[in-house]
């Protein structure tokens, strides 16, 4: 656009200087015309003068020639101001012509300034995207480093979850074997609470009849002895074949199904598999047992 611009500037240029060459030209012809019929002109008034005095017969064709002269020249004289108004117009047409050219020239130099700071501005935007450029091709290098360390925490925490999973099993299944044990050992607790109310309330039981049965012997001793008083000679009745004495584990035992029902109380409390289970006494309770019954079943 600035090369076509500047080409027509140029046509006009020269358009303008051919007009101005061409209005020279015209100007020294027309000087050189004038010139020419003034000397023509003097010439020929020289020549009638000094004619008049050597040919008076010629006079009238004198006469009738400058006469035809002078109408030349007053056409010559029409056809130079004819020429000037022409050269004026020109002149005039030359500065309408001139002035637009300056008008243009100015408005060509404004483009050119403004072609100059859009250069300038393109190169700033251009110097801009080029360090946009460098800068996303750094911000492509961090992010690239970025994904990496991504990529490597994604691992780590894909090992953490697979090793969580597994501690969760084992924790799991730890919270089955416990869940089992606490129920074994509830009911193992339970087992151990119920046999410690029974033993309690065997003790209790016995307790009662063993006080009950030292109140009746002191009785029965304190009976004996006032008959042992008074019957010397007599043997006082046997005792032992209605009570069992001296035993640890069948105190106030009388007869054999009441054997059996406290040897099963007993099996209960002192078998071994209980916490408060013994083997030699165990052995001690059935010991003692099977003599009860030998002793019953006389």
């Amino acid at each position: 656009m600035r090369k076509r611009i500047g080409l027509k500037f140029e046509k006009q240029f020269e358009t303008s200087e051919n007009n101005t060459q061409s209005l020279k030209n015209k100007n020294i012809n027309a000087n050189a015309n004038m010139n020419a019929n003034s000397q023509g002109i003097e010439k020929t008034s020289k020549n009638a003068y000094f004619g008049t005095a050597t040919a008076t017969n010629d006079l009238s064709l004198k006469e009738q020639a400058l006469k035809n002269q002078y109408v030349e020249y007053q056409k010559k004289v029409a056809l130079f101001r004819e020429q000037i108004q022409i050269l004026r117009d020109e002149k005039v047409k030359f500065a309408k012509e001139k002035e637009k050219f300056e008008d243009e020239k100015r408005s060509f130099e404004l483009f050119k300034t403004k072609l100059e700071n859009i250069k300038e501005q393109v190169e700033e935007e251009v110097k801009s995207l080029e360090k946009q450029r460098e800068d996303m091709v750094g911000l492509a290098k961090e992010v690239e480093r970025e994904k990496k360390n991504l990529k490597a925490q994604v691992e780590n925490l894909e090992l953490e979850r697979k090793n969580l999973k597994k501690e969760k099993e084992n924790f799991e299944k730890e919270k089955r074997e416990q869940k089992s044990n606490n129920m074994f050992l509830e009911k193992q607790l339970k087992n151990q609470e119920s046999l410690f109310e029974n033993k309690f309330k065997i003790l209790e039981t016995e307790l009662k009849k063993l006080a009950y049965q030292k109140e009746k012997l002191e009785k029965q001793k304190t009976f004996y002895k006032q008959v042992a008083m008074f019957e010397e000679y007599k043997e006082p009745a046997r005792v032992e074949d209605r009570v069992v004495s001296g035993e640890l584990f069948f105190i106030g035992v009388s007869s054999s199904d009441s054997a059996k029902k406290r040897y099963k109380d007993l099996i209960k409390i002192y078998h071994p598999d209980n916490l408060e289970g013994d083997t030699g006494t165990i052995q001690e309770i059935n010991k003692e047992y099977d003599e009860l019954i030998k002793r019953f079943g006389k």
